[in-house]
């Protein structure tokens, strides 16, 4: 007569105990998770910065105050700019892992925009021209570009950091 009640109140304790392990193991896992999900927004935020700090960098208007030189030629001046925006491209590429594919795209065409416009102003010049000569043709073929292709990569970025919140 005892050992029915008695297996009963048992068996209701194991239920309960099993109940509690597991509700307090979900717990564990969404607090993590939410953890994750902070550090995650904070790495994010981090790779954005530093992408549009990138597309800043490599911007015809910052590449021409960044690399003002009197004495120094249309070619020289040409591959300085060329590994200065290689350079910056290289310390930047592992932060596309955190971006959009379409941001990372954008990010790409603008890459290549500079890259195209440097190339053509350095072979509008003759070597004689000097530094001061590419950049003001760098400036002036921006400039006269429909688009701008650093600025339409900057927007899309931020627009990306917006939906974040």
């Amino acid at each position: 007569m005892f050992s029915l009640p008695l297996i009963l109140v048992l068996g209701a304790a194991v239920v309960i105990v099993h109940y509690y392990f597991k509700l307090e193991k979900l717990r564990t896992t969404e607090k993590r998770l939410a953890e994750n999900s902070f550090s995650m927004l904070k790495i994010r935020l981090l790779a954005y910065e530093r992408l549009i700090l990138f597309l800043e960098r490599i911007s015809p208007p910052q590449l021409v105050l960044r690399h003002s030189h009197n004495a120094i030629s249309v070619s020289e001046l040409h591959g300085i700019l060329l590994e200065n925006i290689r350079d910056e491209y290289e310390h930047n590429l592992v932060q596309q892992l955190y971006i959009s594919a379409e941001g990372w795209a954008k990010i790409e065409q603008a890459r290549l925009w500079v890259l195209q416009l440097v190339n053509e102003s350095a072979g509008s010049l003759q070597n004689i021209d000097g530094g001061n000569g590419l950049l003001t043709a760098i400036i002036e073929k921006s400039m006269k570009s429909k688009s701008n292709k650093v600025q339409v990569a900057i927007d899309l970025l931020k627009n990306e950091v917006r939906e974040l919140f």
